[in-house]
This record gives structure tokens, sequence and C-alpha cells, in this order.
């Protein structure tokens, strides 16, 4: 990766990003291994600050995006035979592969306006997803599948209250546009999402902390993978693309911060509600048969650190994180929940050196 910036004064910034990049992985539990993980990137951007009393700064940002991912059964295994969960063998000896690409083209502008208490950020944002299958065994070289439009629209508002309490709004509009070419269901689909959140933040006038309190709602519309790739859908349909519903988040965060000269710490916590959480299982007798589908979910969590200036060179740091959620519906433990997980960190600096060890 590389990145080359211009700063024709102090207020500008032209930077171009370029990326390549490849890898691969073996899947102990899955019939096929990722044998090419190919990317390629490239974005510009365009930053103004101070540009004047009420409006002050400009962003504006393009980038394309490609993946190329390959997934067989030879390139980093021997075809052979595969036990399930249930201690079933299957076959796996004839050779099987799968190759997808994904290209994206994005852009974003956001400015930035301030007023005597108050300041607002907003824009615009857009991205197109084209994702194209290649089936080598059915000879039919690149076909398209699916291209998926989002554009986007956003603020947020600070408002200082006092100089020791601060309110944060904000608010975001996504219009999701889908296109279909598998030939399963409909051949386009369109969803509006909506999003906001308001938070308020409070210094202590006598101790160097703060304590801050969230409530956020937000909707995520189904990725590719969880569109196209299931076999079945909510209530086994095999229309995934027209059943499949966005998920719906609603979160509370509460939390705090303390940061003294030699000592800060934080700590935060969450309790969220998940409507129709879109949960992906596979067939424990076939991974080949996987479904997709809607459940009600509840999550929690928090997070605490604390940081030491142990001289002027020498400083360490601990976090502790734990996440929990729940399939409420099934009164299951919710897939894919992060695990209880510490951290402790060593960091020397003097002058423009810096190094850090870390402990996970």
């Amino acid at each position: 990766d590389l990145a080359i910036g211009w700063t024709p004064d102090a207020d500008t910034l032209l930077e171009l990003t370029a990326g390549q990049g490849d890898g691969n992985a073996s899947y102990a539990g899955r019939g096929m291994d990722g044998s090419q993980f190919k990317r390629e990137s490239l974005g510009l951007r365009f930053k103004k600050d101070n540009i004047g009393e009420t409006f002050d700064s400009l962003d504006i940002s393009a980038w394309y995006n490609y993946a190329n991912h390959i997934m067989d059964n030879y390139s980093l295994r021997s075809p052979g035979t595969m036990t399930s969960a249930t201690s079933d063998t299957m076959d796996m000896s004839a050779k099987m592969d799968k190759q997808v690409d994904r290209r994206t083209v994005g852009g974003r502008m956001m400015g930035t306006w301030l007023w005597s208490d108050f300041q607002l950020q907003s824009g615009l944002d857009t991205q197109l997803n084209t994702h194209r299958s290649n089936e080598e065994d059915e000879n039919e070289g690149w076909q398209e599948d699916a291209r998926f439009h989002d554009y986007g629209a956003f603020g947020e508002l600070t408002w200082t209250a006092t100089d020791l309490t601060k309110m944060i709004g904000g608010a975001r509009l996504d219009k999701v546009e889908v296109d279909n070419a598998t030939g399963v269901g409909d051949d386009s689909r369109q969803d509006t999402l909506p999003a906001g959140f308001l938070r308020v933040e409070h210094n202590l006038a006598t101790v160097p902390a703060m304590y801050y309190v969230g409530l956020g709602y937000t909707e995520r519309f189904p990725d590719y993978w969880e569109l196209f790739s299931p076999t079945y859908g909510p209530d086994g349909t095999t229309d995934v693309f027209d059943h499949l519903k966005p998920e719906k988040t609603t979160q509370l965060d509460v939390g705090a911060q303390y940061k003294g000269k030699r000592v800060s710490g934080w700590v935060s916590a969450y309790l969220g509600r998940i409507n129709d959480y879109i949960l992906f299982e596979y067939d424990p007798d076939d991974s080949h048969v996987s479904q997709a589908q809607n459940v009600d979910a509840t999550i929690m969590g928090g997070e605490m650190g604390a940081s030491y200036q142990l001289s002027e060179q020498w400083k360490t740091d601990f976090t502790l994180n734990y996440s929990w959620g729940e399939n409420s519906d099934e009164n299951q433990p919710l897939p894919q929940t992060p695990p209880l997980e510490a951290r402790a960190g060593l960091t020397w600096e003097k002058g423009d050196w810096t190094s850090t060890g870390l402990l996970r």
C-alpha cells in the first residue's frame, strides 16, 4: 500500500492512495479453501480547512476497489473425504472451484459549518458494487449476478450548551437498490434505511473526567453473501432475495473517561436490541446447504481500560472487553460474538521514534 500527500499550504491536502495484495486461507470446517484473495485499491482525497468564518472545511474523496476471490478443494489440500459434524463422511474427490470478484466505486463529500455554539458536519456519499462469478466447469466465463447501488445523506450537529456540557445529534438516510441477475426472485429490490443518534457529554468541573449517555438506531441491508449464497431463506423459502429483511438495531451506550497527568482510564457499556438479526446457518450434514433467516436478538457488553505514564519515554496500558448476545427467539447464544479479551501493552517513545509490544 502507498499513500502520497501534497500540502501546498497548512490548510490544504491532496492525497493519492494505491494498494495491491493477495493471500490464501485453509478452512478446516469447509469443503473448499480460499486459494486466492487478490485485491487492488485506488483512492483520491482533497481536504481544505479554514475556508471562512462559517463554512470552515470541505472534504471530498473518491475510491476504487477490486477483489478477486477463488475457492477450491485442490490448491491447498488433496481432494478426498470430509467428515461432517455427525461423523458422516462425504466424497470430495472431484475437483471443485468457484471464482467471484467484486468491483466497488464510490465517493463522499462532507462540509463543516461553524457558529458560536454549534458545529454542523453534513454531506453525501454513494457507492456502486458489481459482483460477478466465473464457473469454469460450465464454460460460461464471467457472469454478473448482482449489482448494489447505495446513495446516502448524513448530518451531525454538535451543540456546546455550556463550558462543561455538549450535545451531539446525527441522522442518516440511505437508499439501496439491488439488481438481481441470478434468476431467483425479482429482478430488483429497493429499500430506504434510516438511522439516527443522540448523545450527551458532560465534563466534571473539579476532576479531569467526563461521562456520556447515547441512544442510537440504525438499519443494515443484507450483504451479498447473506442475500445470494444461502440455499434457503426465512421460513424455508428458496427465494432469499425477496424475503430476507434488513437488520434494525436500537442501542443504549454509557461511559466515562478520566485523563490525568500520568494516569488515564475509561469505562463503557452498551445494551442493544436487534430486530430481524440475520442469522446464517450451515447444515451440519452438508456444508453446501445453508439458510439465512431473521430472528430477534439482545446484545450487551462493556469495555474498560487504563494507561500509566511510567516515565518520559515509557507508558503501559491495559484493556478488557466483554460481549454477550442471545438469539431471543430461540433462547440460544448469538453466533460470532467476540470472546472475552484482554490486552496489555508497553510503549517506548523518544523523539521521532516509537516502539510498542502487545500481549493479547
